[in-house]
């Protein structure tokens, strides 16, 4: 679920975990699940279950949910992620200007190629 943020809204870090708490849960759903050892797709099923015992981050942070559940997830990307994020947490970047400099080198990684 996205939310209209205003200018500089850092709405999602007071009402949200702090970034460890984030690679703590992280590392937890990937360990419990043993999914960096999976042969194969979470099963709807599995999905299901994981979205019921972690309704809050799923519900939270929807990307990063579905992100970490996929065996081949991309650590240096996530990181850069979580990286950005805790900048704006200690106002060392706006939401804004970390948004536009993730689009522009997804797009130069990704479309320009």
């Amino acid at each position: 679920m996205k939310r209209n943020r205003e200018k500089n809204n850092k709405d999602f870090i007071t009402d949200g975990y702090t970034t460890d708490k984030i690679k703590e849960v992280i590392k937890e759903i990937r360990e419990k699940y043993k999914i960096e050892e999976l042969n194969s797709v979470l099963t709807e099923t599995e999905i299901e279950n994981i979205k019921k015992e972690y309704t809050f981050f799923n519900s939270r942070y929807p990307f990063l949910f579905d992100m970490i559940l996929k065996k081949d997830l991309d650590y240096n990307r996530l990181n850069y992620m979580l990286n950005l994020r805790e900048k704006i947490v200690n106002n060392k970047t706006t939401v804004e200007k970390a948004s536009e400099k993730l689009g522009v080198e997804m797009y130069n990684e990704y479309h320009k190629k």
